[in-house]
């Protein structure tokens, strides 16, 4: 279990300056996490039919129904676990960093609205959004490191 939560914390530091915010940071966050548990869990569990292998996909893919069948206080508790250390290190970002990515990755505005909103031009969003992404990587790694 661990290895999987390392696995994917891993994933989503090497795949950040890549995230192009076509969807929520939550939304991409947790495609990695569900991605990573079910190759994890294909590569311990036992011979599994593909009837069974359907069934544990299905009670684990969010919206089939499932979520309620296989509620897991641990993964509730992981879950809250990333979103505190993510606002801790979000925190820690000067507030020019910060504010590119509440406005570009969280609210989702493109970035000529960002940079109306900030009062500066759209090559300095992508540039601030850039650096503070790289930032906020090192402060989730060095969190990690810690942890470990």
């Amino acid at each position: 279990m661990e290895d999987a939560i390392q696995e994917t914390y891993l994933r989503a530091l090497q795949g950040l300056p890549g995230f192009r915010g076509d969807s929520k940071v939550s939304t991409w966050l947790y495609g990695i996490a569900y991605n990573v548990a079910r190759n994890h869990q294909r590569r311990t569990s036992r011979l599994v039919t593909g009837a069974d292998e359907h069934v544990l996909d299905q009670r684990a893919s969010p919206g089939t129904g499932g979520e309620a069948a296989c509620y897991d206080p641990e993964q509730t508790a992981i879950r809250q676990e990333r979103r505190a250390m993510l606002h801790e290190a979000l925190a820690k970002l000067p507030v020019h960093y910060r504010q590119v990515i509440e406005l570009r990755d969280l609210q989702e505005l493109s970035g000529q609205e960002s940079a109306a909103r900030i009062g500066i031009t759209p090559a300095n969003v992508r540039v601030r959004l850039h650096r503070a992404r790289k930032r906020l990587a090192r402060l989730l790694s060095a969190r990690m490191e810690r942890m470990v």
